[in-house]
């Protein structure tokens, strides 16, 4: 899946928007042009290529043409067919990404980003805000033309907010399965690199990822459980700090040590003498 990155410095350029229908059998014609294309499908199924990759375009989803890549039809459409389609320049700064987003910050201040193709989880409201471009196209004003740029610009934001939305879910639900991963691995050998190549993910972004989303570095989240940990074992046995350290998976006693009067606030056995002495109280 190729990723449209558009930059927030400057509006979409508008150029020219309109809505096809088709009882049936139409084939979208081979071509290779300059400008980006939205197409948003109201009903039926839209067949088309692009740089060699099919694409079914059915009710409620999307497809973004790229410019200067070849796109045309492989079927004709079997049904009745409707969308809305608008053509676009984008700004200085925007760029495609073929990557899979998980080696590169999309939530960047300075721009948007949207999936060349996907489902419309609020399609009435994008079908209004076409229908709106659509009437809008049509009215006599000196300010039309930067109007639109701005008018279109707003439809793409909306796609790319639904996007934002769906993506921010994930990455939640990616980080509540880390966590829970590192709870039951907290006493093996456990470094950013290995969690990033177990989840597919480039270790500076799962590092950025994982602090914004849960409010804490990764590298503290492992240690945090590890201390934790150590804690049990501490009030609960007799096992020596050298011990403890190496079942939570610190090698060296010093280390341990150091970790967890920086977490705890006390040293192991200053935080072990006051566990049992609020105990007795």
């Amino acid at each position: 899946m190729k990723y449209i990155v558009f930059s927030q410095n400057e509006p979409l350029t508008y150029l020219s928007c309109g809505q096809l229908v088709r009882d049936r059998n139409f084939l979208h014609p081979r071509r290779c042009i300059d400008s980006y294309v939205l197409i948003v499908v109201v009903r039926g199924s839209l067949y088309i290529v692009q740089d060699n990759t099919k694409y079914v375009v059915s009710e409620n989803q999307y497809i973004i043409l790229r410019s200067n890549t070849l796109h045309y039809g492989y079927n004709s459409s079997t049904e009745y067919l409707q969308y809305y389609w608008t053509h676009f320049y984008v700004p200085e700064g925007s760029y495609v990404c073929d990557d899979d987003m998980k080696t590169f910050e999309h939530e960047a201040d300075d721009n948007y980003i949207l999936p060349e193709y996907g489902d419309l989880k609020y399609s009435k409201r994008v079908q209004l805000l076409f229908s709106q471009l659509l009437d809008e196209s049509f009215r006599k004003s000196q300010v039309k033309s930067k109007f639109m740029d701005y008018f279109l610009t707003c439809l793409l934001m909306e796609l790319s907010g639904e996007f934002k939305e769906q993506e921010n879910k994930d990455i939640s639900e990616e980080i509540s399965n880390i966590k829970k991963w590192i709870h039951n691995n907290y006493n093996q050998s456990i470094t950013v690199a290995k969690i990033a190549e177990l989840f597919h993910y480039n270790p500076d972004y799962l590092s950025n990822m994982f602090k914004k989303t849960a409010h804490i570095s990764l590298k503290r989240y492992i240690n945090e459980v590890r201390i934790n940990e150590a804690k049990n074992i501490l009030i609960s046995t007799e096992y020596s700090l050298k011990e403890i350290a190496f079942q939570c998976a610190f090698n060296d006693e010093k280390y341990f040590l150091k970790v967890f009067k920086k977490i705890e606030g006390v040293s192991p056995t200053e935080y072990k003498k006051a566990f049992f002495k609020k105990k007795n109280v």
